[in-house]
């Protein structure tokens, strides 16, 4: 509680001192009637004084007894006449007209509470009950005359002040309030016409996904009709040679060599349109390592057959077996890869003439090559694809960092030195960062310093090396993915000094079309897993059946490389530097897949010679399972036969065999049970920049291709190119395979009626057993 008290505004007021919590007075712009005693010095508030209820809108008032002045309590003979009360209320009205619009209301520290009086008595009353205007008039109203001197007109102006403030408030939130319920139905209408629109389109698509599954299953149809109508062709050939010259019929179109008669080009039109692919490599010199291997061979054909205004091909070939570089290359053209290339060029010497040798080892520290070579490579080489690499996932690390990693460095250097390069073409594989689940096509960070392994192992011994090889291995596999992984880093940083791009193919398969539909020259990979499953020795196999692998067919690669070197050179995209080639977006085969349809085909169509038992067996997701088997249907049958061999006086082989497959099982196994995903956008892209006839010529998709077809050619040029089984003996093959059959079926009778005997033999035994201790039970009780 506090007295009022009125402070005429000065021109500068002085600032208040900061409100404490206390008692307050407030200082009023009303001249105090009352008490004009001066304020005593020292006191930071002003005196205290007395509201009369004239003053008060409400009248002060006790249960027990009044408060200050108050006319209720006094009697009528100390009542204020009339006379005073007009002039209190004239200086009241004098006051209030003299109150300025800007006084300033300034609240001060109140004194002592102990020292004021007023505040005292208010402290003794036990209730305070303000009285308001409306309850004077009521019958048990003790002073009817106090109402003249309550004034409403302060009540009036601030309730309408109030109503004025709320009416201004309430008005700019009505308005908020119109307008954001206008935003909210206009949110409405949109989120409802985006949904609709969704609808729409979700419809239209699965409409457009229906009739595409319908398109492509068209596509495969109309693809094996093809294949059909084209193995057809080639019998009516064979039936018309067989007719004698004076009766053969005119020679039938091979439908095979338009194979993009479906865009509506004639083979005429498709003849007309610019190779821009070979005319990139017309006048280069190109130098090749790794040319003698199977990816080299492909590529060393494609080149001499596709482009013959090439400069020419440096072969980097070392010796090996015996034989001499030249005689190595002899012995590759006389291949039947190269006999379409042959006949095309007319003879081997036109080869020989756009063929070079150059003398040197790629794991040898500085190459073992010439310096007259070494300055030839230097004047003249454009290209190099450097492909030399050992494949073998079980190698010596050391043998290994060799060849992959230091001497990648050393063709790295020796591009470096060369006066007309163009491009470096680095040969990785998209399996060599095999911690990342999906492979983009960028560079990644190497598993350790590529230069550092280089100098470790050039010092340490092997078997030095061996100890350590777990620890720099890590989480890869072998030191296949390790090396190509390092090798990979030694070429992004050469990208600073010379032109390259990476390349990376996934598993890379025998050829699809051309030039020879099947061809490989090893049973690696998938290829020995179909030879091994049919001949019957691979009867199981550790894998999760819906796991896939990524298989790219050799000659499909090595279109890949000559699309990318001509996009690079020609088509100026400098950017594409690390590219993916693999098949997983446009295809994918399981090994289930795989494994039944080669099971199929042996068993129906192409059976091979010298069958150890016939073909079955099945994938095991178990690994107990898998090793059960193993036993069962690889170790035991093998120690039998190799027993019997042996006693009859041949060289045991089937033992050795099984190891093999034992150590490639515990190599392969790693690739069987994890999936991996790979980004191919460049080579999806570049190959919409190629026209009609370099889409025929240099195929990088998947359209066309029948699974089953494709794996029958690899099982026939196996058996003839590998295993040296020509077609004329498919009659014996198809006899001794219907008694492996009949031997396997009396086989599996025999073992299920022992094991059925013994089943028997063993629950009668158990229930003579049972009978006897029940009866024995049964007498001692008795007893």
């Amino acid at each position: 509680m506090g007295s009022e008290q009125s402070v005429p505004p000065k021109k500068q007021p002085q600032r208040a001192p900061p409100v404490r919590r206390g008692h307050t007075i407030a200082i009023s712009s009303f001249p105090d009637t009352r008490r004009q005693d001066p304020v005593p010095s020292g006191n930071n508030s002003p005196g205290a004084s007395m509201c009369s209820d004239s003053e008060l809108p409400y009248i002060s008032y006790t249960v027990d007894r009044p408060i200050g002045d108050s006319p209720k309590h006094s009697s009528k003979s100390q009542r204020m006449d009339k006379k005073s009360l007009l002039q209190r209320r004239q200086l009241s009205v004098q006051a209030r007209k003299n109150k300025r619009a800007r006084d300033i209301v300034v609240v001060k520290h109140a004194t002592d509470t102990q020292l004021d009086e007023d505040i005292r008595r208010l402290q003794e009353i036990p209730t305070f009950l303000p009285i308001m205007r409306g309850t004077l008039g009521l019958p048990g109203a003790r002073d009817p005359e106090v109402l003249e001197g309550l004034d409403p007109k302060p009540w009036v102006r601030m309730t309408t002040r109030i109503q004025a403030h709320l009416a201004a408030c309430s008005q700019p939130l009505a308005t908020e309030e119109i307008h954001l319920a206008n935003k909210i139905k206009e949110a409405d209408a949109e989120i409802t016409r985006l949904y609709t629109i969704s609808v729409e389109k979700q419809r239209n698509n699965a409409r457009n996904a229906e009739r595409l599954s319908r398109v492509r299953e068209v596509a495969h149809q109309l693809s094996r009709c093809n294949s059909l109508l084209n193995q057809t062709l080639q019998d009516i050939d064979e039936l018309n040679k067989m007719l004698p010259e004076d009766k053969r019929l005119e020679p039938f179109l091979n439908l095979t060599k338009s194979t993009m008669a479906s865009e509506g080009y004639t083979s005429s039109e498709l003849e007309s349109m610019p190779d821009r692919i070979a005319k990139t490599f017309s006048g280069l010199k190109v130098l090749i390592t790794g040319g003698t291997g199977f990816m080299g061979k492909v590529l060393v054909e494609k080149l001499l057959r596709k482009c013959p205004d090439i400069g020419k091909i440096f072969l980097f070939v070392r010796s090996k077996k015996g034989k001499t570089p030249k005689q190595r290359l002899e012995e590759m053209l006389n291949d039947e890869l190269f006999t379409k290339l042959r006949n095309l060029r007319g003879g081997m010497e036109p080869l020989l003439e756009k063929l070079q040798i150059v003398n040197g080892d790629a794991s040898a520290p500085d190459l073992a090559m010439s310096d007259t070579d070494r300055q030839m490579i230097i004047d003249n080489v454009n290209i190099i694809i450097h492909a030399a690499a050992t494949i073998r996932f079980d190698e010596e690390l050391k043998k290994a960092v060799l060849l992959n990693v230091r001497g990648t460095k050393l063709f790295l250097e020796l591009a470096k030195q060369c006066k007309h390069l163009q491009l470096f073409i680095h040969i990785s594989t998209a399996y060599c960062h095999l911690h990342e689940k999906l492979l983009e096509e960028r560079p990644y960070p190497p598993p350790a310093d590529p230069h550092k392994i280089i100098d470790a192992v050039e010092w340490m011994d092997e078997e030095t090396i061996a100890t350590i090889t777990p620890k720099l291995l890590s989480k890869l596999p072998n030191s296949y993915a390790f090396t190509k992984a390092l090798g990979e880093a030694l070429a992004v940083e050469a990208m600073e000094h010379i032109p390259i791009i990476i390349l990376r193919p996934s598993i890379v398969i025998p050829i699809w079309q051309e030039p020879l539909p099947g061809w490989t020259d090893n049973i690696n990979g998938p290829a020995g897993l179909l030879i091994g499953a049919g001949k019957g020795v691979i009867r199981t196999m550790y894998c999760k059946s819906n796991s896939y692998a990524d298989f790219l067919p050799v000659d499909v690669f090595i279109n890949g490389i000559m699309i990318s070197a001509w996009n690079y050179i020609k088509n100026g995209d400098k950017k594409s530097n690390v590219v993916n080639f693999t098949s997983s977006a446009e295809i994918k085969v399981t090994w289930l897949e795989m494994i039944d349809a080669g099971r199929e085909i042996i068993m129906n169509k192409v059976p091979l010679n010298g069958v150890v038992w016939y073909p079955g067996g099945s994938m095991k997701h178990s690994r107990l399972y898998h090793n059960i088997c193993a036993l069962f249907f690889h170790w035991i049958p093998a120690i039998l036969i190799d027993t019997l061999l042996f006693c009859l006086g041949y060289k045991p082989v089937l033992m050795r065999v099984h190891r093999r497959i034992s150590k490639g099982f515990d190599v392969f196994e790693y690739y069987t049970n994890n999936q991996w995903d790979f980004k191919s956008d460049i080579a999806q892209t570049v190959r919409l920049s190629l026209n009609a006839r370099e889409r025929r010529d240099y195929k990088v998709d998947a359209i066309g291709l029948d699974i089953l077809k494709y794996f029958e050619d690899c099982i026939k040029a196996a058996r003839i190119y590998i295993l040296k089984e020509y077609d004329d003996t498919l009659p014996a093959a198809r006899r001794h395979m219907k008694i492996m059959w009949f031997v396997d079926l009396v086989t599996r009778f025999i073992f299920w009626a022992l094991v059925i005997y013994w089943v028997s033999g063993w629950m009668s035994s158990f229930y003579t057993f049972l009978v006897g201790s029940s009866e024995l039970t049964h007498k001692t009780m008795i007893e």
